[in-house]
């Protein structure tokens, strides 16, 4: 960290320019009488101050003949630390107040930028001790970040040494684990096997942390579902959600839970499919069983499902539906978003979008719908436009063969389907269609945004 000589060589000019300035009590000796009436007259003391004395003692402490580039140990360094930073300072200032603060400022000039910021965040936190000084230390390269999460599980009230220790594991996240201490430490469930398990996978340590929050919830934290979750790391928080709300209907079953463990890749959209639902009150059992027969479309099948209740027309007859073209629910549930916000989902128009799921955005345009550009399938759609735009202003008085129209199609980013892809980009080369026409004059139906998610309180 740093060269001892160089310690020595701070220490001493600092004891110089106070041996220099001070006044005549200071200098006093003990048994000057006149010295000790007129010091108590003034309510002051003769002789150097202790934090003067503690200078002298640390530089005696440093070896004179130290090699030069002899680096001190963080056990050198705390003493002299620990006096500059944390030395109360007299009001109004006094020449050792004086002499500390540029010592103090002195020595943090050697150091890294950020590994005296670090110690400022101690110090504000009021956690500059020997153990944080030495993390910091012995962890140069993540002081910065070591420190301020110290000083949030300090204002937490876990920071303890087996805490301290976990955190020091894994230095490089150690961001993420206190995040994961803190989710732990809100449900009370912050002890040693919990701590130990998201240090296993300090990059998903959050994750984790908020599966098991999730899991005692529905109180069903144990070791099974704990090491299921350890099975999964990147998935745990989804998998442990989807479990929360199969436990909150009823149907979390050794079947359904090896089901969801079996599909680790689709947790997260059957745990916001449910999240629709509940949102809208229909997260039931009759529904979950048939979002989980289509796991992979569960997020756009629920989302249409929620979008219909609002409308109040989910019927049975509009469920199966939907569920007769899974492939295309992407598609379909972005046309049903699009027709809600234009007001204009109604039973009529929901028909003529079921009556042709690939053309269904399409559709929803011609009929005046209101789409979310940010929406995914809006994107691929509007690049799809673009495309065909560019090949029908190149070809205007040709029509393109289907290989062409693939190609086009094959130009959307993988959100929609690619019948629906095609359907697009054959509607959009179609020049004698009056509708394409139409659509080849506006490639976007409007703007808006998507909610965010957020994570367990």
């Amino acid at each position: 960290m740093l060269p001892i000589q160089r310690l020595r060589q701070l220490i001493q000019t600092a004891l110089d320019n106070y041996d220099r300035d001070r006044g005549w009590l200071r200098r006093a000796q003990p048994e000057d009488l006149i010295a000790k009436i007129i010091a108590r007259l003034m309510n002051r003391q003769i002789g150097d101050p202790p934090s003067i004395h503690r200078l002298r003692e640390i530089l005696r402490g440093f070896p004179a003949d130290a090699d030069d580039q002899a680096i001190a140990s963080s056990e050198q360094l705390w003493p002299l630390i620990d006096c500059l930073y944390n030395t109360p300072r007299a009001a109004p200032p006094s020449l050792t107040t004086t002499i500390i603060d540029q010592l103090q400022h002195d020595l943090s000039a050697q150091f890294p930028t950020h590994i005296a910021e670090a110690f400022d965040d101690l110090q504000q936190a009021g956690i500059l001790n020997q153990e944080n000084v030495t993390a910091i230390v012995q962890h140069p390269q993540h002081a910065q970040n070591i420190a301020q999460v110290f000083a949030v599980l300090q204002r937490a009230g876990i920071l303890n040494p087996e805490n301290r220790e976990a955190l020091l594991q894994h230095p490089e996240h150690a961001k993420h684990i206190a995040k994961a201490f803190l989710y732990l430490q809100q449900d009370n469930i912050l002890n040693l096997e919990n701590r130990a398990a998201t240090v296993q996978h300090p990059q998903d340590a959050e994750n984790i942390a908020q599966a098991f929050v999730y899991l005692q919830r529905a109180n069903i934290l144990n070791l099974e579902n704990r090491e299921a979750m350890l099975q999964h790391p990147q998935q745990a928080r989804d998998i442990a959600q989807v479990f929360l709300y199969l436990q909150h209907v009823g149907m979390f079953d050794p079947k359904n839970r090896a089901v969801i463990l079996s599909r680790p890749q689709h947790a997260e959209d059957i745990a916001r499919a449910f999240r629709d639902l509940h949102r809208t009150r229909i997260l039931n059992q009759a529904n979950v069983t048939l979002l989980l027969q289509h796991a992979q479309y569960a997020e756009e099948i629920a989302r249409a499902f929620a979008l219909l209740q609002r409308a109040s027309i989910l019927t049975p007859e509009n469920r199966a539906a939907i569920l007769q073209h899974p492939k295309r629910a992407v598609g379909l549930g972005s046309a049903i978003y699009a027709l809600a916000r234009g007001k204009i989902l109604d039973q009529g128009n929901l028909d003529k979008l079921l009556a042709e799921p690939t053309r269904a955005l399409l559709i929803a345009r011609e009929l005046g719908g209101k789409a979310d550009t940010y929406d995914p399938a809006i994107q691929d759609f509007n690049e799809i436009q673009n495309a065909a735009c560019f090949f029908h202003c190149s070809n205007a008085s040709t029509i393109l063969p289907p290989e062409i129209r693939a190609k086009i199609a094959a130009h959307a980013a993988g959100n929609l389907d690619w019948e629906s892809a095609f359907a697009i980009a054959t509607a959009s080369l179609n020049v004698g269609d009056a509708r394409t026409e139409d659509a080849g004059a506006s490639t976007t139906y409007g703007a808006g945004g998507a909610p965010s998610l957020s994570a367990p309180r």
